[in-house]
């Protein structure tokens, strides 16, 4: 059985803005029953993005998971994250992408098409945007090596 969880985190920066820590709060869904329904009708489509984020997904195949229309899933995102389904993925994509910067040596170009971007300008371009730093920025000042 799947638990579903609505968890909020922040980092902790230091004085020169290095992560520290890490501050948030989980609430547990199944007592949220109706919260909890909601969710679950979604769970195909988010597990199929966080497992399959690299590959190309298209959000009419991640309807049909869900048995749902292309616009009920658009709706349905809307409504309870508060973003479209291929915002949603652009930051799970967004996110592993950061995780491997930090932890791994690989060339820029690699971790674009391993987290499913179209290419590496397409990455950075993207990046930028949403963390507001170059990937190789972001990769000095966070590495794990």
């Amino acid at each position: 059985a799947i638990d579903w969880y609505s968890t909020t985190k922040i980092p902790l920066r230091d004085a020169r803005g290095a992560i520290i820590g890490v501050a948030g709060f989980t609430r547990d869904l199944a007592k949220m029953k109706s919260a909890h329904e909601n969710f679950l009708e979604l769970a195909p489509v988010l597990e199929t993005m966080m497992r399959d984020h690299g590959q190309p997904l298209r959000i009419p195949a991640l309807a049909a998971r869900a048995g749902l229309s292309t616009s009920q899933l658009e709706r349905s995102f809307r409504k309870r994250f508060r973003t479209t389904p291929h915002k949603y993925l652009q930051r799970i994509r967004t996110d592993a992408a950061a995780q491997l910067l930090a932890d791994t040596e690989l060339p820029i170009g690699t971790i674009a098409r391993r987290t499913g971007f179209y290419d590496q300008s397409h990455f950075t371009r993207h990046f930028v945007r949403v963390r507001g730093e170059t990937p190789t920025a972001y990769r000095r000042r966070t590495s794990r090596l």
